[in-house]
């Protein structure tokens, strides 16, 4: 019986300071902000949504690739971008406009930005509706062995 009561202790604290809902809402705020500072990657909606006015690099992907190769160019954009170590959230999609393939990086902070235009020689181009800022690139083959170079290698562990 004595086991019990710390965790009927927790549970009536619990009870008292959610009369109203507040200190729930509280968490869930505390929670969110935190989840967003642990890992700056967002959906691409959710990034929309909380980020109007961001700031755009895109990489237009010619020649045109299979699916599974764009998954491939996707996910290097991510790790590169990951691997600066930015402190706002960002977030990558890739999207096809007009038979034009993209890969689009939306910033919240215009210097994530500029980090990513300066590692790829993005230049300025035609401002989309919707964004504070848009550099562009031609992500080309030899642009993509370039990127990956850039990449540093993951370390495995060893099995002991």
């Amino acid at each position: 019986m004595t086991l019990a009561r710390p965790s009927l202790r927790r549970t009536l604290k619990t009870v008292q300071h959610r009369p109203d809902g507040e200190a729930e809402r509280r968490e869930q705020k505390l929670a969110e902000s935190q989840a967003i500072k642990l890992q700056p990657r967002l959906a691409w909606i959710d990034f929309l949504l909380h980020h109007p006015g961001a700031h755009l690099v895109s990489a237009v992907v010619l020649p045109s690739r299979t699916a599974s190769h764009l998954r491939r160019l996707h996910n290097m954009m991510n790790q590169l971008i990951e691997q600066q170590n930015l402190a706002s959230p960002f977030s990558t999609a890739i999207v096809r406009e007009e038979n034009i393939l993209r890969i689009q990086c939306g910033f919240a902070d215009k210097r994530d930005a500029d980090v990513l235009a300066r590692l790829t020689n993005a230049r300025r181009a035609d401002l989309p509706h919707g964004w504070s800022s848009h550099r562009s690139f031609r992500l080309s083959a030899g642009k993509e062995v370039a990127l990956a170079g850039l990449l540093t290698l993951r370390r495995f562990r060893e099995p002991r």
